[in-house]
């Protein structure tokens, strides 16, 4: 189980390592990446390694059944800042975005 938490961690700080590139050089995200919609990244991005290495104390010293149980933290928190950012749900995609989807989906 600590093997599992320890390549979830691994495989989040990769993640957050590519966001923090993408965050000190802004001119390769997107215009729509307003300061709302990075804090929102950020802690979506942060949540999953936060809770795995919260749930490596639990394992050690009650077990790994409470451990692994731990982990329903990361939904709680992805309803929280979910809630905490509505607004940002329903946000249009750019213009010209969806024809430029529909055209690379059309073969030839």
């Amino acid at each position: 189980m600590l093997l599992y938490t320890f390549g979830q961690i691994g495989t989040c700080a990769g993640q957050l390592t590519v966001w923090i590139v993408l965050l000190r050089h802004r001119t390769m995200l997107a215009e729509r990446a307003t300061p709302r919609r990075i804090t929102y990244v950020s802690l979506q991005l942060m949540r999953a390694p936060l809770t795995f290495l919260l749930s490596i104390p639990v394992t050690l010293m009650v077990g790994p059944g409470l451990g692994m149980l731990s982990w329903a933290v990361m939904v709680a928190l992805a309803v929280v800042v979910t809630r905490l950012f509505r607004d940002l749900e329903h946000d249009p995609a750019p213009a010209g975005h969806a024809r430029r989807v529909r055209r690379a989906a059309t073969p030839g």
